[in-house]
């Protein structure tokens, strides 16, 4: 949801520094999530799937500057919390836990090391067609992580909401890790 109001902000040609505009473009604009398969979510501004603009490097580049601004992370938590209510759902974030759901019945903080991370966005960037570097790659999760660094997310385990089980994942395979989490889903 982050990527895709920044999305919107940077189509509506406004700047990622003008924390006003934003909000008030923001709050009116027209965002939603559809399943077609459970595994896949469909992203749509004003009706139109983005799910393929999301991981463009001007989306990576603005995210965070959009994402730190309190009134826009209370308006998009209030559109979480909406699907949340229209159907069962598994949400990823920072915040998902402690903020967006605390009444969740399962919680997952996934861990890996920044090496680990910037090697699976890597290759997710290369299957992509983009040209960059692991190094690259390292180094915006590095600058996005410290971005993110704000007290109010979870970005280390220790962070994590008391009630989630933390799954360092370095050393597991995206199977070995959903097999662990489909283990731990409330009854």
């Amino acid at each position: 949801m982050y990527r895709a109001a920044t999305l919107s902000v940077l189509q509506a040609d406004i700047s990622p520094h003008d924390p006003e505009k934003i909000v008030a473009w923001l709050e009116d604009f027209d965002l939603d999530l559809r399943w077609e398969r459970p595994d896949v979510p469909i992203i749509l501004l004003n009706s139109v799937s983005v799910n393929d603009q999301l991981r463009n490097p001007e989306i990576e580049n603005a995210v965070s500057l959009i994402a730190k601004l309190p009134s826009v992370r209370a308006l998009l938590v209030a559109r979480q919390r909406l699907v949340a209510s229209r159907e069962a759902v598994v949400m990823v974030g920072r915040d998902i836990g402690k903020v967006v759901l605390p009444e969740a019945k399962t919680k997952i903080f996934l861990d890996a090391s920044i090496e680990v991370r910037a090697q699976r966005r890597h290759a997710d960037q290369v299957g992509a067609g983009r040209s960059v570097t692991v190094q690259q790659v390292q180094e915006a999760t590095s600058q996005r992580d410290q971005a993110d660094d704000t007290g109010k997310r979870s970005i280390r385990p220790e962070q994590a909401a008391d009630d989630a089980t933390v799954i360092f994942t370095d050393d597991l395979t995206e199977q070995e890790v959903l097999d662990l989490c489909l283990g731990l889903r409330a009854e």
